[in-house]
């Protein structure tokens, strides 16, 4: 079992580490778009925003197989010793699935932000917000997990995420903010 939580812990430290987590915020340079949130530094292209898509997915659907083998041995002593054992496993696969689907839709939305070099299309705005407030979701969800396990997650992890936390917001009404085109 300190097995299964020690991996679990470090498979979530490293995630955070490198999840691109938002990489957004300023001035249009684009000129054409008002106060649109612009990437920093530089963006990727198109290709590598897919690639890394592609390999999100493929962790979160092996976290969710995880997850549900976990599931399945709940009860078991060898597995899980106690209840509590069974949940913070739970947990930490949870976090896993939150800091990767922050990845997922950072990733998208830079695509769009690439694609329409900043300045966005009323109906192209609906898919940058949706993206956008999924990624909120899951980084609220994850900085809520991770506030239970004080020991396993810093101070400056959680400072962190509240960062990315304000910098998504920020990105959301600036784009509620900016002009668009038709």
């Amino acid at each position: 079992m300190k097995k299964i939580i020690s991996w679990l812990v470090a498979l979530t430290l490293i995630g955070t580490v490198t999840n691109s987590l938002v990489s957004c915020t300023g001035i249009d340079p684009f000129g054409g778009g008002g106060d649109q949130p612009t990437p920093s530094p530089i963006p990727h292209d198109v290709k590598y925003y897919q690639n890394l898509i592609t390999s999100t997915v493929q962790r979160i659907n092996s976290i969710e197989k995880s997850i549900k083998e976990f599931v399945q041995h709940k009860n078991d002593p060898a597995w899980f010793p106690t209840p509590a054992d069974y949940q913070q496993t739970i947990d930490f696969m949870d976090i896993s699935l939150y800091q990767n689907a922050v990845t997922f839709h950072d990733a998208e939305y830079q695509i769009l932000f690439i694609t329409n070099n900043g300045v966005f299309s009323n109906q192209t705005k609906v898919l940058v917000k949706w993206y956008l407030e999924n990624e909120l979701l899951a980084l609220n969800q994850q900085y809520n997990l991770e506030k239970k396990y004080p020991h396993d997650f810093s101070q400056d992890n959680l400072k962190t995420l509240l960062t990315n936390i304000n910098e998504v917001k920020k990105l959301i009404n600036n784009l509620q903010l900016t002009r668009s085109t038709n």
